[in-house]
């Protein structure tokens, strides 16, 4: 996907309910492997629809991508100390 094909940042900014619904369709290729878990963790979900697993998926991996960067820039904490955060070493 070449930068030029998204929609004008501020376009989208002036729509924002036309962002929050806005889909891509994108073309992955994965592995027999990679396939099989993603088709495994799909069934144990019970998510029908094999895209909206894969984006689940995409989803998490990259909420777990943020998290490892703000634990790093936090110091290790999970949550502030009022709300019983910890450190991590």
């Amino acid at each position: 996907m070449d930068v030029g094909d998204l929609p004008d940042e501020d376009d989208v900014r002036s729509k924002s309910d036309r962002k929050k619904s806005a889909r891509y369709n994108v073309i992955v290729t994965l592995n027999h492997e990679q396939m099989a878990a993603a088709e495994g963790w799909r069934a144990a979900h019970g998510i029908t629809d094999r895209a909206e697993a894969l984006g689940e998926l995409v989803r998490l991996g990259l909420l777990g991508e943020v998290t490892k960067i703000y634990r790093l820039v936090s110091g290790g904490r999970t949550m502030g100390p009022r709300e019983g955060g910890e450190t991590h070493p």
